[in-house]
Protein backbone atom coordinates (compact mmCIF):
# COMPACT_ATOMS: atom_id res chain seq x y z
CA UNK A 1 0.00 0.00 0.00
CA UNK A 2 1.37 3.39 -0.98
CA UNK A 3 1.92 6.27 1.39
CA UNK A 4 -0.90 8.23 -0.29
CA UNK A 5 -3.30 5.31 0.12
CA UNK A 6 -2.34 5.02 3.79
CA UNK A 7 -3.01 8.75 4.19
CA UNK A 8 -6.43 8.42 2.56
CA UNK A 9 -7.35 5.50 4.82
CA UNK A 10 -6.29 7.55 7.82
CA UNK A 11 -8.53 10.40 6.67
CA UNK A 12 -11.44 7.99 6.24
CA UNK A 13 -10.95 6.77 9.81
CA UNK A 14 -10.92 10.40 11.01
CA UNK A 15 -14.02 11.14 8.93
CA UNK A 16 -15.91 8.27 10.51
CA UNK A 17 -14.78 9.32 14.00
CA UNK A 18 -15.90 12.93 13.41
CA UNK A 19 -19.25 11.81 12.07
CA UNK A 20 -19.77 9.51 15.05
CA UNK A 21 -18.75 12.11 17.63
CA UNK A 22 -20.89 14.75 15.91
CA UNK A 23 -24.01 12.58 15.93
CA UNK A 24 -23.93 12.26 12.14
CA UNK A 25 -23.44 8.47 12.04
CA UNK A 26 -26.53 6.34 11.58
CA UNK A 27 -27.09 3.03 13.31
CA UNK A 28 -29.73 2.11 10.73
CA UNK A 29 -28.69 0.72 7.37
CA UNK A 30 -30.66 2.16 4.42
CA UNK A 31 -33.02 -0.19 2.58
CA UNK A 32 -31.51 -2.16 -0.30
CA UNK A 33 -33.32 -0.09 -2.92
CA UNK A 34 -31.49 3.03 -1.67
CA UNK A 35 -28.37 1.66 -3.35
CA UNK A 36 -30.08 1.34 -6.74
CA UNK A 37 -29.91 5.07 -7.41
CA UNK A 38 -28.44 6.37 -10.65
CA UNK A 39 -28.22 9.95 -9.34
CA UNK A 40 -24.98 11.56 -8.13
CA UNK A 41 -24.57 11.13 -4.37
CA UNK A 42 -27.77 9.01 -4.48
CA UNK A 43 -29.68 12.23 -3.75
CA UNK A 44 -32.98 10.63 -4.66
CA UNK A 45 -32.55 7.77 -2.18
CA UNK A 46 -30.51 9.00 0.81
CA UNK A 47 -29.21 12.17 2.39
CA UNK A 48 -25.60 13.25 1.99
CA UNK A 49 -24.47 11.97 5.39
CA UNK A 50 -25.97 8.57 4.65
CA UNK A 51 -24.19 8.55 1.30
CA UNK A 52 -20.88 9.36 3.01
CA UNK A 53 -21.36 6.61 5.56
CA UNK A 54 -22.83 3.84 3.44
CA UNK A 55 -21.37 4.52 -0.02
CA UNK A 56 -18.35 6.82 -0.09
CA UNK A 57 -16.35 5.62 2.92
CA UNK A 58 -16.78 1.87 2.32
CA UNK A 59 -16.29 2.11 -1.45
CA UNK A 60 -13.09 4.12 -1.18
CA UNK A 61 -11.77 1.91 1.63
CA UNK A 62 -12.56 -1.26 -0.36
CA UNK A 63 -10.87 0.06 -3.51
CA UNK A 64 -7.70 0.92 -1.62
CA UNK A 65 -7.60 -2.37 0.26
CA UNK A 66 -8.22 -4.34 -2.97
CA UNK A 67 -5.49 -2.42 -4.80
CA UNK A 68 -7.97 -1.05 -7.32
CA UNK A 69 -7.33 2.29 -9.01
CA UNK A 70 -8.74 5.40 -7.42
CA UNK A 71 -10.90 7.81 -9.39
CA UNK A 72 -8.90 10.42 -11.31
CA UNK A 73 -10.81 13.18 -9.54
CA UNK A 74 -12.64 13.56 -6.25
CA UNK A 75 -14.81 16.55 -5.32
CA UNK A 76 -16.92 15.66 -2.30
CA UNK A 77 -16.33 18.84 -0.27
CA UNK A 78 -18.43 21.15 -2.50
CA UNK A 79 -21.45 18.86 -2.12
CA UNK A 80 -20.85 18.70 1.63
CA UNK A 81 -20.80 22.50 1.82
CA UNK A 82 -24.15 22.69 0.05
CA UNK A 83 -25.69 20.00 2.24
CA UNK A 84 -24.40 21.47 5.48
CA UNK A 85 -25.51 24.98 4.56
CA UNK A 86 -29.01 23.80 3.61
CA UNK A 87 -29.28 21.61 6.73
CA UNK A 88 -27.90 24.32 9.04
CA UNK A 89 -25.01 22.08 10.10
CA UNK A 90 -21.82 23.68 11.41
CA UNK A 91 -19.02 21.22 10.70
CA UNK A 92 -15.85 23.11 9.73
CA UNK A 93 -13.49 20.27 10.74
CA UNK A 94 -15.52 17.79 8.70
CA UNK A 95 -15.37 20.08 5.68
CA UNK A 96 -11.60 20.51 6.10
CA UNK A 97 -11.21 16.74 6.20
CA UNK A 98 -13.31 16.30 3.06
CA UNK A 99 -11.18 18.90 1.25
CA UNK A 100 -8.11 16.93 2.31
CA UNK A 101 -9.65 13.66 1.09
CA UNK A 102 -10.58 15.29 -2.24
CA UNK A 103 -7.01 16.49 -2.69
CA UNK A 104 -5.38 13.22 -1.69
CA UNK A 105 -7.67 11.02 -3.79
CA UNK A 106 -7.28 13.27 -6.83
CA UNK A 107 -3.49 13.30 -6.47
CA UNK A 108 -3.37 9.51 -6.01
CA UNK A 109 -5.81 8.91 -8.86
CA UNK A 110 -3.74 10.99 -11.28
CA UNK A 111 -0.42 9.42 -10.27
Amino acid sequence: MSESQTGILSCLIDLEALMRSGGMWSSEFPPDDAFASQMPFFVDRMNFLQWLQFVFIPTLRDRIEAGEPLPPECAIAPMAEIHFREAGIEAPRLLELLVQIDRQVTEAGQA
